[in-house]
């Protein structure tokens, strides 16, 4: 069990008269190999809850007991890159826990690869001079170098297009994947991100109102409905054409249900 969160409440304030309750009776567990996507509406208590599990902010009630190396990226991690490179940016946080030489260079090499930067060309280039894509890129980067066994980002792909989004987080995916001892958790406004983790856990008004395998959660278009989300495109469809629930989540898995419903569909005669 890499971290657990056992009734865990946090208020914003909480000795103030403008006191604001964030998280109520949380019960969380993140176990060596996972991938957790958090979904929910805005304020619903996802960036609260990563924060908490990273230790950045302490429950006002319960208990949070992690037993792992810990990093965490806020949305727009880009705008903390401060070095004169791309490879001083990366290496800084390896360089400060003493990793020297040959390693500290393969770590590098590594980290950018994994979220799709050839080192040979990006690593002696300023941040300054690159994308906003690309700048989100190496900072994520930097933070893979430390090679924490829990990693926990907050929507790592605000702000930019589909297809970067897409490509950072399957980047990550496989960095978390390459080792057994590692976990991702994640927050996400896009539920067909989510669909690829293996756990959703779907919070609203700060309450963990499910979680379970992407199909479970994101399959069910009134459970949904009833923390401010919509369901996926493929979902609507199924329930429009009459599917039982858990509905497919995509493309392809409707167009498996549809097969085995009308097996004779489209055959020649």
């Amino acid at each position: 069990m890499l971290a657990r969160l056992e009734g865990v409440s946090f208020v914003y304030d909480a000795r103030m008269p403008f006191a604001q309750p964030a998280l109520h009776a949380v019960d969380l567990a993140v176990e060596a190999g996972e991938i957790v996507a958090l979904i929910g509406s805005t304020a619903s208590g996802k960036t609260t809850l990563l924060q908490i599990m990273a230790g950045i902010l302490v429950p006002t009630s319960g208990r949070m007991e992690r037993d792992a190396s810990v990093a965490m990226a806020f949305q727009r991690p880009e705008d903390l890159l401060y070095c004169a490179s791309v490879r001083e940016d990366v290496e800084a946080g390896p360089a400060f826990k003493g990793v020297e030489g040959v390693a500290l260079q393969r770590r590098v090499e590594a980290s950018l690869g994994a979220v799709g930067l050839d080192p040979v060309l990006f690593a002696g280039r300023s941040s300054l001079d690159l994308s906003v894509g690309e700048q989100r890129r190496v900072a994520l980067a930097a933070i893979l170098a430390a090679e924490p066994h829990l990693l926990l980002l907050d929507e790592p792909g605000a702000g930019l297009d589909g297809e970067a989004r897409r490509s950072i987080l399957a980047g990550i995916v496989a960095w978390v994947r390459e080792r057994e001892e590692r976990a991702l958790v994640f927050s996400t406004h896009d539920l067909d991100e989510a669909a690829g983790a293996d756990r959703v856990v779907l919070l609203a008004n700060g309450r963990v109102t499910a979680g379970d395998v992407p199909v479970e959660v994101l399959g069910r278009p009134q459970l949904l409905a009833d923390a401010g989300l919509e369901a996926p495109l493929a979902v609507r469809l199924a329930v429009d054409l009459g599917f039982s629930l858990p509905a497919p989540l995509n493309g392809p898995s409707l167009g498996r249900r549809l097969t085995r419903r009308a097996p004779f569909v489209g055959r020649a005669e």
